[in-house]
């Protein structure tokens, strides 16, 4: 019996030995701070290990050793796992909380495969041509689908609030995991549909299937694999570039939104001063945002851009001008200095006396002598 070498197992073999090796590159070598990276790497390998399997039966290598049967590197259930991990690591909410337990069912399914791997080949084939078997598949090409799609919904999220957030660039990084969903869960669909309804209408040659499909694997893995890389060395190189891309899209937001940002300034400061919700210590801008239905990002560049100051800065301008009242209406007989800080919304004597001072070149007791002195 001899080995089938042909044109699918060669594109297979070709795309498993890059993939590998290059996606240990990718894990191994340095990530320059970039630990999410790993992750691709790690789905890379089980990406090109995945067609080993396929290569051994389309060689009819496991006709010859069919010991080689079940070979334990199926990893349908931990490819996009490990992918959406990915997402979620170098996206805008990555100071959330992981899910790491969408690679518990995958780990899983790999411990049954070694254990599988070592069964007796007379189990191994009774097992393979079961139910069960069909079933193991089926559960976890779902759940690879069910996957793929939480990966997809986290990118349309995080494109959702970049777009929130008045960036008019996206992630370039996150455009291609994005289009690579895309394409992967639509060329799942697709060999689905054209495998149960149409390949014993119009797909006679299963040779040509084959090819087609190897083809569209391997290109798939490619995609992952130069991204990869690209991600991994060229980031550091151009990150002066894209800092200073930075500064020229805040100076174009600045241009383009300058009227609106005016008038969001203007409703903010009726807001504060009709309500003073700025004498609560706990205010924040995500309560003013609440307040105006406005993005908290879209407050912070109006204050940014109009008033030149960060919001902190800009409540404490109320703050001051309050207390200064109260001072004025010798309310420090009733509060003292400390609770005069207190009562317009400092959470410390300190941090009240530093913010007074720096504005007004005194201290609130300074300031309450100077008034004094003048009357």
């Amino acid at each position: 019996m001899k080995i089938d070498y042909n044109l699918v197992s060669q594109l297979e073999i070709l795309g498993v030995l890059q993939g590998v090796i290059l996606g240990a590159i990718i894990i191994i070598g340095k990530n320059n701070g970039n630990r999410s990276i790993i992750y691709l790497g790690l789905m890379i390998i089980a990406y090109s290990l995945d067609f080993l399997s396929g290569i051994l039966d389309d060689m009819s290598i496991t006709n010859i050793y069919p010991k080689l049967k079940l070979l334990p590197f199926s990893f349908t259930w931990i490819i996009f796992p490990l992918l959406y991990v990915y997402v979620q690591k170098f996206s805008i909410f990555k100071n959330q909380k992981i899910s790491y337990w969408v690679l518990y069912p995958g780990l899983v399914s790999v411990v049954i495969n070694i254990i599988l791997f070592f069964f007796p080949v007379s189990k191994k084939n009774i097992f393979s041509d079961s139910n069960w078997y069909i079933i193991y598949d089926l559960i976890g090409f779902l759940y690879s689908l069910f996957i793929g799609f939480l990966t997809l919904k986290l990118i349309i999220k995080q494109k959702r609030e970049l777009k929130d957030q008045f960036y008019n660039t996206e992630s370039s990084e996150l455009r291609w995991i994005y289009w690579f969903v895309i394409v992967s869960l639509g060329y799942i669909f697709l060999s689905l549909f054209l495998v149960l309804i149409l390949f014993s209408l119009l797909l006679k040659n299963d040779n040509i299937t084959s090819i087609v499909f190897s083809s569209v694997d391997v290109i798939l893995l490619y995609w992952l694999t130069i991204h990869g890389l690209k991600y991994k060395y060229f980031n550091s190189a151009t990150k002066n570039f894209f800092i200073y891309n930075k500064i020229l899209l805040r100076k174009s937001i600045s241009i383009k939104y300058k009227k609106e940002f005016e008038s969001l300034i203007f409703q903010l400061d009726n807001y504060l001063l009709q309500t003073e919700a700025f004498m609560s210590p706990s205010f924040s801008i995500s309560k003013a945002a609440i307040a105006l239905n406005v993005h908290t990002r879209k407050i912070s560049l109006a204050i940014n851009t109009v008033g030149q100051q960060n919001f902190k800065s800009f409540v404490n301008n109320y703050r001051i001008e309050k207390s200064k009242d109260l001072i004025k209406n010798n309310s420090i007989r009733e509060f003292s200095i400390e609770g005069i800080g207190n009562e317009v919304g400092f959470k410390s004597k300190s941090a009240f006396y530093k913010e007074f001072k720096r504005r007004t070149n005194s201290t609130p007791l300074q300031y309450y002598k100077s008034l004094s002195k003048n009357k």
